[in-house]
């Protein structure tokens, strides 16, 4: 299962490892870094995919109350030949506060059995 850390620091918002590989039936997982939950009170997360026809859910969002630390995941149901993702950190009440999208936030490749 691939895992995806987003962090906020001084160089921008994003995530810490920019490709992501998958293969069909793979599950991604979104969370924020554990610097960025102390650096932002509250901090939570909404993921936009490019191609949502592609993955279960064309979205998947931190609800108000939960932790920006618990896992968002989301289904590969077809493997995009390149695919893009939106991150917003949120605060606590849903506000975007930066967001982050194309080759900046981050690329779901296909999983060639190599290093994305």
């Amino acid at each position: 299962m691939p895992d995806v850390i987003l962090r906020y620091d001084a160089k921008g918002f994003g995530p810490v490892e920019k490709k992501v590989a998958v293969k069909k039936g793979d599950t991604i997982t979104f969370c924020l870094h554990e610097e960025t939950l102390t650096a932002v009170k509250g901090a939570r997360l909404r993921i936009t995919m490019d191609k949502p026809e592609c993955f279960d859910k064309s979205s998947v969002e931190h609800k108000e109350g939960q932790s920006g630390s618990v896992k968002l995941k989301v289904k590969v149901k077809e493997v995009p030949a390149g695919s893009f993702y939106t991150c917003e950190m949120l605060d606590a009440k849903g506000k975007s506060l930066v967001t982050s999208s194309g080759k900046s936030g981050g690329e779901i490749v296909p999983d060639t059995g190599g290093k994305g």
